[in-house]
Order: structure tokens, then sequence, then C-alpha cells
């Protein structure tokens, strides 16, 4: 997904067009995210789990000759991020993300003073206390430090952690109040998210477009409070709420959130420029599945800590109504309605 967003930024000059096409982009993963849960449920009821991941080789085949034959290969970048990969920094980086990701998952069914838990907790300071520490002193970072020293970069980075902290945490919660409390099955499951993420692509187009009229800040501020407020009204949904009604808020939120993801990742991309654009392209998305794994840790953790459906949809739905605000906030002091300005000797093209 990094090297995709790189290619775009590559493909076009001109901003207006670049903002179309990354909310067609947007809207493509959108599709995707629409019709994956229906295929997969149909998938499982028909051959079982494993056959899903059969479906990866003739898209993967598909992916690897459309962008042979389609996109142009721009011309490797210099400086920092650029060269070949540091192992040491990534294999940190990669054991820190690991333990962490153990100690989320595992921590409420082992408990978290497991020795086990505890020692993997460890384990993910250390790793990322030696990655900040190399990084710091590398000629060489993974990471360009010019990124981080653009707040509308900062900004952005950190929305796409928490609007996927809020989307992968509602859609697990989601799946298993529609398996667990209202019976449905795996194809059911996958009917009722469609006008969710459904929602998500139509407003990823729509958000395009008034990104090359208005610029990203206004969708921005727009999505993410829509979010907030859609998350706060599903604080009230319970086991007896229909679940056309939870669906129905559900659709609202990826309304929102699609109308933001757009604009997020213009903001990211333009503050990387072409010089920068495979590393903010992945530093966006490298955020975006932590996000990931912290919305499905903690609504993991608060499904085994609080008793009854209608507290733990309560305080999920609170927690993703939280983070959209955090992520409103950082939108509103960090990103301005004129273009990302990068700080004093730093090329962004």
């Amino acid at each position: 997904m990094p090297s995709s967003l790189a290619l775009l930024t590559h493909a076009e000059d001109d901003e207006r067009k670049r903002a179309r096409m990354f909310g067609a982009w947007s809207a493509i993963v959108s599709a995707a995210a629409t019709v994956g849960p229906l295929t997969g449920g149909l998938l499982v009821e028909t051959f079982g789990w494993r056959s899903i991941f059969w479906m990866n080789l003739p898209l993967g085949l598909a992916g690897i000759a459309l962008a042979q034959w389609r996109a142009p290969a721009p011309a490797p970048q210099a400086g920092e991020g650029g060269g070949a990969l540091v192992l040491v920094s990534h294999a940190l980086g990669a054991g820190a993300l690991g333990a962490l990701a153990f100690v989320l998952i595992e921590g409420p069914e082992l408990g978290w003073t497991s020795p086990t838990v505890l020692a993997a907790a460890a384990a993910a300071l250390v790793l990322a206390l030696a990655l900040v520490r190399r990084e710091r002193g590398s000629t060489r970072p993974v990471l360009p430090r010019a990124l981080y020293a653009i707040p509308a970069f900062r900004a952005a980075v950190l929305t796409g952690l928490l609007i996927n902290f809020g989307t992968f945490g509602l859609m697990f919660v989601f799946s298993l109040l529609l398996q667990q409390v209202h019976g449905a099955g795996p194809l059911d499951t996958g009917l009722a998210i469609l006008p969710m993420t459904a929602a998500a692509g139509v407003a990823n187009v729509l958000s395009g477009r008034v990104i090359a009229a208005r610029g990203a800040r206004l969708p921005l501020l727009a999505g993410l409070a829509g979010s907030a407020v859609a998350a706060f009204l599903l604080t009230q949904a319970g086991a007896a709420t229909p679940p056309w009604l939870v669906v129905a808020g559900g659709a609202l939120l990826f309304l929102a959130v699609g109308f933001a993801i757009p604009a997020m990742t213009a903001t990211a991309m333009q503050a990387g420029g072409r010089q920068h654009a495979s590393a903010a392209g992945a530093a966006l998305n490298a955020n975006r599945q932590v996000g990931a794994l912290l919305g499905v840790a903690v609504a993991g953790t608060i499904l085994h800590a609080v008793p009854g459906w209608e507290l733990r949809l309560t305080w999920i739905f609170a927690a993703i109504a939280a983070g959209y605000a955090a992520a409103w906030m950082a939108v509103l002091y960090h990103v301005q309605a004129a273009a990302v300005v990068p700080p004093p000797g730093y090329a962004a093209d």
C-alpha cells in the first residue's frame, strides 16, 4: 500500500489531480473492504476458512502484472529514508511491534500479570527504546526526520492511527455482536457489514473532489467530527438494539470516516512530496496498521473485562469516540487551510 501511494505521487504533478487520485485510491480500498467480508463469508461457509488464503494468489499475480504494465518506475530517491535497507533498525521495529501485538492480544486471555505477558511487554519497551536511540544517532534513519518536523504530517499520521483504531474496533465488536448475540452466520455478517463499507467508498470519491476544490483541512475536520458524533450515538446501543439500527449507526460512522481518509492521505503525501513519497506512505500505513491492532486489542480487552453487552458497547464506542475527537483536535491545531509548509531547508519535490 505505501508503494501504491508513492507511485501515485510520482504519476501526477498537479495537486488537484493528485487529490482526486487519492480519493479514487481510497474508494477502491473501501470497495475491497466492502467485497472482502462478503466474499470471505461465502468462502468460509462453502469451502472452509482455509479457502480465503487461496484468493490472494490470483489477486497478487494480477497486481504484479498491472504494476509492471501500467505503473512507470520512478527514480530512486537518495538521502534520508532512501538507499539500502537498514536491517537492524527494521528488525528492532518489527520485534517491538510483534511483542506489543502479543501483549495486547494475549493479555486478556493469560492475564496482565502473567510472566509471559510481562516479559513480552518488557521486550517491546526495550526494543522500542533501542530503535529510538539508534534512529536518533543514525545518518540514514528508517524514516526521514524532516518529515516529522512538519506538524501537518504528524497530525495526519496520528489521524491514520486513530481512524483505524475506531473502524477496526467497530468491525471486530460488530461481527461478534451479530454472531454471538443475534446468531448470524459468516455470510450474514458479511452482508450486514456491506452498507457500512459501501458508505465509506461513496464518501471517498466525494472527498477527493472537495479536497481538489477546498483543500484537505475541511473534509478532515468534518469527517472526524461526524465520526466522533456517530460513535457517541452508538454508545447507546445494546444487545436488545435491532441489528439494522446498529448497522445504520455504523454506516453513518463509516460515511464520515470515508470523507476524512482521502484528506488524511493527501496531507501526509503532500508533506512527503516526491522526495519522501515512499517514506510518507510507509509511515502513514504502518501507523494505520498499529491503530488496527490497538482497536481490536482494546475492544477485546473490554469484552473480557466488562460484563453484559450494554456496558461493553458503551465502553468500546466511548473509546472510539474519544479517539476521533483526539484526531479532530490534532487536525484543528496542526493542519492549516493552505498547503502544507515544510520546515526551512526541506526539499519536498
